[in-house]
């Protein structure tokens, strides 16, 4: 009897202490959902769209089927559903990854392209401004990013302003950089022709960065040559930049010059 009491008031003493544990119940989980979310992320940086589960490996996770989320198996997903979010840009490779258990069925102008759980895959994507995606019966509609037009920017490092410029002076150093400028760079083709040499400085995801040396005359008998054939005191040699984007219908070129007085 008295051990009866002695736990009863220590019982007493940790409900004081430490209150009264709270069990749920389930009209408490009013307004909770637990219905299956698919969660599509992209990675811009890699261009790569991958499909994740958030209820892969849940054995727990409640189940709502089509008729619930408001629209039945085989159709356009209904006006107000939110897409999943995924991004594609025109006039470009876009390299997709199904990691669900539903297959994926792409529709551009050139056709469909079907991808299946676990692969990876590209998707080339050209004039279009929308495309559809298939998933699971479920059809969403996206609007394709535009593809930009690339720019060239030529810059002069050695001053040719002068009254005298001297050819050898000028052959031996970087006469001008070239910056190429893109949001796709990896899938430019550059083709740069005249009298020059030069190499690629830098390259990035958007920006390509090429030096431009003088090369037009060899010995100072080709300079010669040259100008005893030139009644002028000033002396010029051009070259030409021209870009191509491999898939998007961009053309664009720009001409350099180097001026120069003297051997």
């Amino acid at each position: 009897m008295k051990t009866l009491i002695k736990n009863t008031l220590f019982s007493f003493i940790l409900i004081i202490l430490f209150g009264v544990p709270y069990k749920a119940d389930s009209s408490d989980m009013t307004g909770i959902s637990g219905a299956a979310d698919t969660t599509f992320s992209t990675n811009d940086k890699q261009n790569v769209i991958t499909l994740t589960d958030d209820n892969e490996n849940n054995d727990n996770a409640q189940t709502v089927t089509d008729e619930e989320n408001g629209f039945s198996t085989g159709n356009p997903v209904q006006s107000g559903s939110e897409s999943p979010a995924l991004e594609f840009v025109q006039y470009r490779q876009n390299q997709v990854k199904n990691i669900t258990d539903g297959e994926m069925v792409i529709t551009t102008s050139e056709g469909s392209k079907s991808i299946p759980p676990g692969v990876q895959d590209s998707v080339l994507i050209n004039s279009d401004e929308s495309i559809s995606v298939l998933l699971d019966g479920n059809k969403y509609n996206y609007q394709v990013r535009q593809n930009l037009k690339p720019k060239i920017i030529l810059q002069a490092l050695y001053s040719m302003s002068a009254d005298e410029i001297h050819l050898t002076r000028l052959q031996s150093m970087t006469g001008y950089r070239v910056i190429i400028k893109d949001d796709y760079a990896d899938q430019l083709e550059i083709k740069i022709t005249g009298p020059v040499k030069y190499e690629i400085a830098k390259q990035t995801g958007n920006e390509i960065i090429i030096n431009v040396k003088l090369n037009a005359f060899p010995t100072e008998r080709a300079f010669e040559n040259f100008t005893n054939s030139v009644d002028r005191d000033r002396y010029s040699a051009g070259f030409n930049v021209s870009v191509k984007d491999k898939y998007a219908p961009h053309k664009i070129s720009q001409m350099g010059m180097f001026y120069f007085t003297d051997w």
